[in-house]
């Protein structure tokens, strides 16, 4: 079979399920030179926003546009940018976030938190700032965010939080300024499972109100007190700042954080640490596309002789999803049916003799094709 083969920012190799997945890494902005082509996972998180602080207390910054997904790569040098936070502003309005893009594709920058006006619009929209004004949560973009939180007008004012990429954030009420929507913990193999896109929490007022908490515990800054700056976000995840309190014009809102960009694809198995196949082989048959009700089937030799009890598991490389085990028969034949060709699966065999532990992998499916 043939897998991408690539390099570029910091790279690592993991096991999912068994299943070896090269990481690509990008907290700043670089190149991924790609010499083999096909389907990678990806990762794209834009700056956070930065919350911002003023006369009346300030609103949460957005959260950074968040995209994951596959992608098909081609060979050839890809730019990846990472959009860095945008600062929290002292005294009046926070920065926008930057835009994060990577294969044609842009995650936009969050929404930077306001004094005196609606939230700013980004990946995911800012909050709201206190006022006795009605004003709106900045509109986040379809696909990748959430719009910030509104003000309440009644006393004390309580400011709207920043949007994140999985909730809204939240509207300021009775005493209480509004928390950072929550960010999105990516589900694609070889992608780290850590939260991304969360907002900023809303200002508090000296009049009373309390500042939001930050999306996803904090993960966005969470808003200050009255008397309080915003806190900053969590670097290179792509979340809004918080609001600042409003007692001087020497407070400030927390900065958003920079983005990330994260590639991972099936690797080869000499990556990471199996057992050779050396004299274990395996055998598959073509895939189909007839429907998506396809059988994968084949058998298993060691020394050229056929295999009766070895352990054949699958797994769905999209996810890393464990899908069944089989065991081959007394001929080393093994079948799995109801499979879908759209999907790349990895086939794992394992197997020992006389205190030797073998095993190795295969992959099948029409997208990468097969062993």
């Amino acid at each position: 079979m043939v897998v991408v083969v690539a390099t570029g920012g910091t790279e690592t190799t993991v096991d999912v399920n068994g299943v070896p997945y090269k990481v690509h890494t990008f907290t700043g902005s670089g190149t991924l030179d790609v010499t083999v082509a096909g389907n990678v996972n990806y990762l794209i998180v834009g700056g956070g926003g930065g919350g911002s602080a003023g006369s009346n207390g300030g609103s949460g910054g957005g959260a950074g546009g968040y995209l994951c997904d596959l992608t098909t790569l081609t060979t050839g040098s890809k730019t990846v940018t990472v959009g860095g936070g945008g600062n929290g502003g002292t005294g009046n309005a926070g920065s926008k976030g930057s835009d994060s893009s990577f294969n044609g594709l842009t995650a936009y920058g969050g929404g930077n938190g306001t004094i005196g006006d609606n939230g700013a619009s980004g990946g995911s929209g800012a909050g709201a700032p206190a006022s006795s004004t009605s004003y709106a949560g900045g509109a986040g973009t379809s696909g990748q965010g959430n719009s910030g939180g509104n003000n309440n007008t009644g006393n004390p004012y309580p400011a709207g939080g920043g949007g994140g990429s999985s909730a809204s954030g939240s509207n300021g009420s009775g005493s209480q300024s509004g928390a950072g929507g929550n960010g999105t913990t990516p589900s694609r193999s070889g992608i780290p499972a850590n939260t991304y896109s969360a907002g900023g929490g809303g200002g508090g007022t000296v009049q009373g109100s309390a500042g939001g908490s930050g999306g996803s515990s904090n993960i966005g800054g969470a808003g200050g007190s009255g008397t309080g700056s915003g806190s900053n976000a969590t670097e290179n995840r792509g979340s809004g700042g918080g609001g600042g309190g409003n007692n001087s014009q020497t407070l400030s809102g927390g900065n958003g954080s920079s983005g990330i960009v994260i590639i991972s694809y099936v690797t080869e198995v000499g990556e990471i640490s199996y057992v050779p196949l050396k004299t274990m082989t395996m055998t598959l048959n073509a895939p189909t596309t007839s429907n998506t009700n396809n059988t994968l089937f084949g058998n298993v030799t060691l020394g050229g002789i056929s295999v009766s009890g070895a352990t054949v598991r699958l797994i769905d490389t999209t996810n890393g999803t464990y899908i069944d085990d089989k065991t081959t028969d007394s001929s080393g034949d093994y079948e799995f049916t109801g499979l879908d060709v759209a999907i790349t699966y990895a086939i794992m065999i394992e197997y020992e003799d006389g205190g030797t532990k073998y095993s190795g992998i295969g992959y099948w499916g029409l997208v990468s094709g097969r062993v």
